[in-house]
């Protein structure tokens, strides 16, 4: 176990690396990290969202679906139903499953 954690330590050194050094989907992952509290962090919504927002910005589709979320719940962010709205449309009309179904629930 001590190995395992260690060598997940080291995974989010390098995807901190890569989101540092600008990478999109770099960025996403940490959020999903700080999110879950993955890589021996506690869970942080705060820091998830700005990850998600920052992702979402540069065009990951899930972070824009994570960011939608985040904005509509007030999870870890603010709560804003229409910018969560209009990120969720963006997303679902990229492609994402997920984010179309989100807005299928919106409106009905």
């Amino acid at each position: 176990a001590t190995e395992d954690g260690a060598q997940q330590r080291a995974a989010a050194v390098e995807i901190d690396k890569a989101a540092a050094a600008g990478l999109p989907t770099a960025i996403y992952v940490l959020g999903l990290m700080a999110e879950s509290g993955a890589g021996g962090v506690a869970p942080d919504p705060r820091a998830a969202a700005q990850h998600y927002r920052r992702a979402a910005q540069k065009g990951i589709r899930a972070a824009q679906t994570r960011w939608g979320q985040a904005l509509l719940e007030g999870r870890g962010v603010e709560r804003n139903a229409v910018e969560g709205g209009t990120w969720l449309r963006r997303s679902a009309n990229a492609g994402d499953a997920d984010a179309a179904a989100l807005v299928g629930d919106l409106y009905a």
